[in-house]
């Protein structure tokens, strides 16, 4: 008996596999797959998807070249647009101005500084109400490496997955170490939004004829998206009948779109989204402290991230006469344009729109502020992710083996391997992908991605990650899937209706086109 199950989960497997496999490969032996004997299907479906993989590893070091290219190739237009303002004197673009201020640019690497810290505290008081345990290391820790791997994965996906994962292998529970990233984007959002909604009001009012056309377009519509998007899950988490309705209209909208592939399969794992949340909204409520202060941090955050640009243009240009506001509100407008970037850290986009938004400010030499502006604001969290990767590859790891033979009830078991630092990298990116599968539901980024019907029966990296019971999200899900199906059944009468109308209006048609041949019949005799 055990062998006949095995052999039908193999089958099984397969018969997953085998349509991914035929639509990539041209195969014509796909034909008669279901003709060979399991062990040779299995046999065929290892090698190709080891085949696959190999496609996929490639076209990911082709992005990442091209990602590169069009880096360059964006900034060697800044530098001959700044050429081209400055009649060609590369001394006056490529050095620092005779009276820049290195008081405001310290104050730009006291931002840069800054982000790392509220960063870090929004993680370390989620950690301290939920284990009881201060750890200020392992938060600064989570916070680089989660900011290093959204730094280096298209849109921004793959921090959170991170920060799951190193965070439940240093001793935090699956479902703990899921809610804490979960919970510390949902504050971010609303201050975000908050912050975005009241500088685009201050622009529409106070200087509406002083941003491009384009951009106020581009930044209307990312606004919107972010908005839709958390009132669509605060509606869904209040309302069990109004709140899916709207979300199965939007979804169904979008299908059309072709920007969901499988509007069932999204609702479902929107919902599944929806009962993580309210379950870690409540967990985290007995805190009023928590909820105040992660709001408070995330706005301060967003503030400081945001006025890094109006340091830069006081270092160059001392006695310039732009207002703090000003400054802030186009720093948002350029933030806002790059959520329409994929690649990673909006490479080529943010050194093109920066020069756009911010050109007339330095008098079109945007050259050297943008290589600083991209540093503080980006490679510098590569730049510290790698330092804290190191530092764990050299005396991180081998600190925690010590405390875990030692007994230390911080940590759980987690046998460790002997590994170069580059098969240690290569090994968590893979594991960021499969925990990226298996917790797409409860992450904010992941809840309309197009990965509906991939296999992701893969082994759990994140040992128990359910942040809510089976009964609990049975409850969630069931209803939410009632109001799907009403709503299917009411579009299918809908559709019978028009249906049997055309149907009515054809029948007549040909019975007025018969009556008036009989007519004209009964007149000729």
């Amino acid at each position: 008996m055990a062998k006949k199950r095995k052999c039908k989960v193999a089958i099984i497997k397969c018969q997953r596999q085998v349509h991914k496999l035929s639509f990539f490969s041209k195969n014509t032996s796909y034909k008669f797959f279901f003709l060979l004997p399991t062990k040779e299907r299995l046999e065929k479906v290892k090698s190709d998807k080891e085949v696959l993989a190999r496609k996929k590893a490639k076209r990911k070091k082709i992005m990442n070249i091209a990602t590169f290219v069009l880096n360059i190739v964006v900034l060697g237009i800044v530098l001959g647009t700044s050429l081209s303002n400055k009649d060609g004197n590369i001394g006056e673009v490529l050095t620092f101005p005779a009276d820049f201020n290195w008081g405001y640019f310290a104050v730009v690497i006291l931002l840069c500084l800054c982000i790392f810290v509220f960063d870090s505290a929004k993680l370390y008081f989620l950690i301290l109400a939920s284990t009881k345990k201060s750890r200020p290391f392992l938060s600064f820790k989570v916070c680089s490496l989660g900011k290093y791997y959204d730094a280096i994965t298209p849109s921004s996906v793959g921090g959170q997955p991170f920060q799951m994962m190193y965070m439940n292998k240093h001793g935090i529970d699956g479902a703990v170490a899921t809610s804490i990233p979960l919970m510390k984007t949902i504050f971010w959002q609303i201050s975000y939004i908050f912050i975005c909604s009241l500088a685009l009001i201050y622009n529409g009012i106070v200087r509406p004829s002083a941003t491009n056309p384009a951009i106020q377009v581009a930044v209307w519509i990312s606004l919107s998206i972010q908005v839709i998007g958390a009132l669509s899950i605060f509606m869904l988490s209040i309302s069990k009948r109004i709140g899916p309705r709207i979300v199965i209209w939007g979804l169904k909208l979008l299908s059309k779109m072709h920007i969901v592939k499988n509007y069932r399969a999204t609702f479902r794992k929107t919902m599944r989204f929806v009962a993580n949340y309210q379950k870690t909204f409540r967990t985290y409520a007995k805190y009023p402290w928590l909820i105040v202060s992660q709001f408070l941090i995330a706005t301060v955050d967003t503030i400081c991230y945001n006025l890094i640009p109006y340091f830069i243009y006081k270092s160059f240009i001392p006695q310039g006469e732009l207002k703090m506001i000003d400054v802030f509100v186009q720093s948002i407008m350029c933030n806002l344009s790059l959520t329409f970037i994929p690649t990673p850290g909006s490479a080529g986009g943010a050194e093109a729109i920066f020069p756009i938004i911010f050109g007339s400010a330095f008098s079109g030499n945007t050259f050297l502020p943008v290589l600083i502006w991209r540093f503080v604001t980006y490679y510098v969290f590569l730049l510290v992710g790698i330092l804290v990767l190191v530092y764990d590859f050299a005396i991180g790891n081998k600190k925690m083996e010590r405390l875990k033979r030692a007994g230390a009830d911080i940590y759980n078991p987690h046998p460790m391997q002997s590994q170069t630092f580059r098969e240690k990298l290569q090994e968590e990116r893979k594991k960021i992908n499969v925990v990226e599968k298996q917790e797409s539901d409860k992450l904010v980024t992941q809840i309309f991605s197009r990965s509906d019907g991939e296999d992701t029966q893969s082994p759990d990296i994140i040992k128990d990650s359910d942040i809510v019971t089976p009964d609990e999200m049975e409850e969630v899900v069931y209803s939410a899937n009632k109001a799907l199906d009403e709503e299917s059944s009411k579009s299918f009468a809908r559709k019978n209706k028009r249906k049997q109308k055309k149907a009515r209006k054809i029948e007549e048609k040909s019975s007025k086109k018969d009556d008036k041949k009989n007519s004209k019949k009964g007149t000729k005799k």
